[in-house]
């Protein structure tokens, strides 16, 4: 999979991309059946699968890169901006931000679930504590230093016209 992505979309890091793909095929594999006569060949269902997804990804990447030139290449615009487009502005940043930081390989999958569970899906620090056999304390400061994290990435992405 990694070189169906290095030959068709060089320079796109394919690790997220080949996640996705399996976590498709998993979902579809329960309904999907073999009969190469009618559906072609598995390879081709999953290169097809997997071939999607970089597309999706390349046209969000797009998306948001659009986004940060338009505003870097001029300060003034969210200024101007509508109050919508000020607050699809801050979502944006803040869904790259976020993207961003739960991709990091450097912050353990505790953290992660952590700070998904209690500050996204708004879980009580209590039970998330006693489902993954840890003290509320540690939930608290996890929770305290992945929003910290979560903050400075906002800031690096508002700061990225150079201000």
């Amino acid at each position: 999979m990694a070189s169906f992505m290095a030959e068709r979309f060089p320079g796109f890091e394919p690790d997220d991309i080949i996640q996705e793909t399996f976590i498709a095929v998993a979902r579809a594999l329960p309904n999907y059946r073999y009969v190469p006569q009618e559906k072609g060949h598995f390879h081709n269902f999953l290169t097809g699968i997997l071939h999607n997804k970089a597309l999706n990804a390349l046209r969000s990447a797009r998306r948001h890169s659009d986004l940060l030139e338009k505003f870097a290449a001029e300060p003034r615009a969210v200024a101007q901006a509508s109050e919508d487009e000020q607050r699809h502005w801050r979502e944006t940043i803040y869904e790259i931000a976020l993207q961003q930081l739960m991709a990091n390989p450097d912050i353990a999958q505790r953290s992660k679930q952590i700070f998904i569970r209690t500050a996204i899906k708004g879980e009580r620090p209590e039970a998330v504590a006693e489902s993954l056999i840890v003290s509320r304390d540690v939930v608290d400061q996890t929770k305290k230093r992945m929003t910290e994290r979560l903050r400075k990435a906002i800031d690096r992405l508002r700061n990225a016209d150079g201000n």
